[in-house]
């Protein structure tokens, strides 16, 4: 366990996020949510650290920018270009202390980008750096909230909120233990008597106890699938107002799934499903589906998009071979 937290970080940091959900559901124009006030430093000390930027801490900022925008992608969220990439480092001794920040061009573009998106490279950047876990970082976006914020999306068809909610969630869960890859890497190469100072802590810890922080609840089995592809609709059912419930059908593949897509693509969706029904024929669309899969199927998935793949996305077929595999090995 790490020592005392950073009280007046966190607090910070927590009065950001609030900040800045409210800025979006204000539909403020020009909102920018700066994580560089929040001065995420990563503080590394010891005889092997020379103060230099050396090719290990390089390789720290340049394999965490790759990270991030790669997850971001996964969730169909776009960042506005820059040469510079999303993360810079801010070196105030060497490599030893090193604060996380935006890069220069791309503080000039925030005012341009949603809230929303601003929200989801900040929630990405501090699960990054391990100073949230997935609970807690829900709970900091005070999570009544979050819950409240999905019910009125759906409600009134928001895409946007709906996108958020959905992308906050799938960082929390999923996608933590790919973003803090990065930031364990650089654990792992420390000496023994090395010593890292985190975000949002006040004391730096060995590497055995930083290890520990990262890893705890971050373990899990590679389960999560982006299973992109055309799919047959066998039926579409509800129980509750807004909560739909679909059966698709792949090959010999049979499977159901929660449909969080807004309430206009359901409701084109039930009309084509029941023209087809009334022609007995079937409707095939292309449906982003996020799934957990073992070697024994697929366990729960979402309808979270129509259209084309996501990257990272495969087809069933191969995500139940390699599911197979990974539990085979087990």
């Amino acid at each position: 366990m790490l020592s005392l937290v950073n009280t007046d970080q966190l607090t910070l940091i927590e009065k950001t996020l609030e900040t800045a959900v409210e800025a979006f559901i204000a539909d403020q124009k020009g909102y920018i949510l700066n994580i560089n006030a929040l001065e995420l430093r990563v503080t590394v000390k010891g005889t092997s650290w020379t103060g230099v930027v050396d090719k290990t801490f390089a390789k720290f900022v340049l394999d965490l920018d790759g990270r991030i925008e790669e997850e971001l992608k996964k969730l169909g969220v776009e960042m506005p270009q820059s040469p510079h990439g999303i993360v810079a480092l801010k070196v105030e001794d060497g490599s030893t202390d090193a604060i996380i920040k935006y890069a220069n061009d791309l503080i000039g573009t925030l005012g341009s980008v949603p809230v929303e998106t601003q929200i989801i490279l900040a929630c990405a950047i501090l699960l990054a750096l391990g100073v949230y876990k997935g609970p807690d970082l829900i709970k900091a976006l005070n999570e009544p909230k979050l819950k409240k914020l999905e019910a009125d999306a759906r409600k009134a068809d928001s895409a946007e909120r709906i996108q958020l909610v959905n992308a906050v969630t799938s960082l929390a869960g999923e996608s933590m233990r790919e973003l803090q890859q990065p930031l364990r890497s650089l654990v792992n190469t420390l000496d023994p008597k090395d010593v890292i100072l985190l975000p949002g802590q006040v004391e730096p810890v060995q590497k055995e106890v930083a290890k520990k922080h990262l890893e705890k609840g971050t373990r899990s089995k590679p389960e999560v699938y982006y299973i992109d592809q055309r799919y047959i609709v066998h039926g579409l059912t509800t129980k509750k107002k807004n909560e739909w419930e679909i059966t698709l059908k792949v090959g010999s593949h049979v499977f159901s799934a929660k449909l969080e897509i807004t309430n206009k693509e359901v409701s084109e969706l039930l009309e084509s499903f029941q023209d087809a029904h009334d022609k007995n024929s079937e409707i095939a669309p292309d449906f982003q589906v996020t799934a957990r899969i073992n070697a024994k199927g697929v366990q729960s998935a979402q309808v979270v998009g129509m259209g084309d793949p996501r990257s990272g996305s495969m087809r069933l077929a191969q995500a139940l071979a390699e599911a197979a595999k990974r539990d085979g090995k087990k």
